[in-house]
């Protein structure tokens, strides 16, 4: 507790990064960020979790209530210990300015560190956005994942990609069969099916049977939908360039 308030007493308001003691039998270490105010830590991590001793340490021992102002808030009734026993609790320690925050925090937990923050009343500065328009979380606010962007962390854990704004996250996710999708993919009929979920057509110009799949270019897409194949597509632009010299079977030129 000294360190971090010398720390913070040069570096205006911080926060303690650390990763669990052994939470897991696996190799696996989750990573915590935690707030320090007046001898306690508020842990960004549910450690219920993990209750019971694992590989020789009882972590569990620490938790305990929060104190009696923040008893209200469901952010905080896990992962409140005193903060002179953080170094038992956490592994290798470190403190950040709050301006370090966003890059120290894992993505999963964003909507944690952002309600967390606003019960103990700390400005985190918009650090936290939406990772494709770039609009900033707000406390409380439902933060979106693609399913798609989920990876291994070569352990037993999944790690997530950056979070999204709900307007970001629903332009690609296909309204007709839930699919993620990129925003040109979609839509691509009055039905709104993405190229997943698109009906087989046949090219009102050429004949061909059309179907998209995950594979399918932006010029197939556009002749889709338009009820055309590539050919017919480039056919039709054709005939409006040069409609007065046409004579017989187009596809046979």
């Amino acid at each position: 507790m000294e360190e971090f308030a010398k720390f913070e007493a040069e570096n205006g308001p911080s926060f303690a990064w650390g990763r669990l003691s052994s939470p897991y039998d696996g190799c696996f270490h989750l990573n915590v960020v935690a707030f320090i105010r007046n001898g306690y830590a508020y842990l960004a991590s549910d450690l219920k979790s993990f209750k019971g001793g694992h590989r020789g340490t009882n972590y569990a021992a620490f938790v305990v209530e929060p104190p009696a102002e923040f008893k209200a808030s469901k952010y905080l009734r896990a992962g409140c210990i005193p903060a002179d026993d953080l170094h038992t609790v956490l592994s290798k320690v470190e403190f950040h300015p709050i301006a370090d925050l966003q890059e120290n925090t894992p993505y999963q937990l964003y909507r944690a560190i952002l309600d967390m923050a606003d019960t103990l009343d700390i400005d985190v500065g918009g650090q936290f956005k939406c990772k494709i328009c770039g609009s900033t979380f707000s406390a409380g606010e439902q933060l979106y994942y693609l399913e798609s962007e989920f990876k291994g962390n070569g352990g037993i854990g999944v790690e997530v990609a950056a979070p999204l704004c709900e307007e970001c996250f629903y332009e690609r996710k296909c309204s007709f069969c839930s699919a993620e999708t990129e925003p040109w993919q979609s839509g691509v009929d009055e039905e709104s099916h993405c190229i997943y979920c698109a009906p087989e057509i046949i090219c009102a110009v050429s004949g061909q049977t059309v179907n998209l799949d995950w594979n399918s270019t932006e010029e197939e897409i556009s002749a889709y939908r338009q009820g055309l194949s590539v050919d017919g597509m480039k056919v039709k632009e054709w005939v409006g360039v040069h409609e007065d010299k046409l004579t017989g079977d187009l596809f046979a030129r």
